[in-house]
Formats: C-alpha cells, structure tokens, sequence
C-alpha cells in the first residue's frame, strides 16, 4: 500500500511540475503578445505624430495660435481618430495651453509637456485613463514650437 500511495505521490509532484510549466510558457506567449501589440502601437504614435507635427495647415494655424483654422484645414487631425490609430489628439501652443482637441468631446486635462527635440513616446494617465502618448514640436523646431500630444 505505501508503494501504490508513493508512486501516486510522485506522479502528482510530475503532474504538477508540467502544469507549472505549461502556465509559465503561457504567461511568456501572453507578454510576447502585449509587448508586440504595444511596439506596433507606439510606432504607429510615432509615425502619425511626426506626419501630422510636419502638415502645413497644421504648422501654419498652431504657430498662429489659430484654433478656427485647425479645426477646418486639419481634416488628418479627424482621420487619426477615426481610424483608431489615436483616441485623443491635443493641440497646444507654445505656452501650454490646448488649442485644439479632437474628439472635441469633454475637455481632457492634458499637462504642458516640455517639447522634445525629436518625437517622444511616453505613458501617461490622463483623466482616469492610462494613455500611451507621442508628444512632437509642430513645424520641428522645439525651442518655440507649439506641441502635438496624440495617443
């Protein structure tokens, strides 16, 4: 009898090594996944974020401080959230403060980032909200450009 109850107890440590196994390659699978999916992401954030930071109308009005004309010549602007490549696109003048917001739905509190050089990526929480965000200087030169945030 202690022989069959060993033998038992053997194949339920084995057993329960293989099922540890299995959960660990599982976890490993589901990292690789939301790590490819966050790299796809942050690229297209970036790629956009520099497109539209280089768009004429939208260097023109942002240098302007000229809301009225963003919100009518600026048609990538719309097309970024439409196609769900951003949920929120924010732009500021060179003091910090919101020019345009697209969705123009309730105002989200986005901070006066500093302007990066080049495009940044960062994460940032934003009205409850965990935001994957590219921050750009519009018209490239970062010492008095307005700022693009779009995540």
């Amino acid at each position: 009898m202690a022989g069959v109850s060993g033998l038992w107890a053997g194949g339920g440590a084995l057993l329960l090594r293989q099922i540890d196994g299995r959960h660990a390659a599982l976890s490993d699978v589901s990292v690789e996944r939301v790590a490819a999916a966050l790299h796809e992401q942050q690229a297209a954030l970036v790629r956009e974020a520099t497109l539209l930071a280089q768009e004429p109308a939208v260097v023109d009005a942002a240098r302007k401080a000229d809301w009225a004309t963003l919100a009518r010549g600026a048609a990538r602007l719309r097309a970024l959230t439409l196609e769900r490549v951003a949920d929120l696109v924010v732009i500021q003048d060179a003091g910090g403060t919101s020019l345009l917001q697209v969705p123009a739905g309730p105002r989200v509190a986005v901070p006066a980032f500093a302007t990066p050089a080049k495009v940044g990526v960062m994460l940032a929480s934003l009205d409850a909200g965990a935001y994957l965000l590219a921050v750009a200087a519009i018209g490239g030169d970062p010492r008095r450009a307005p700022t693009m945030v779009s995540g």
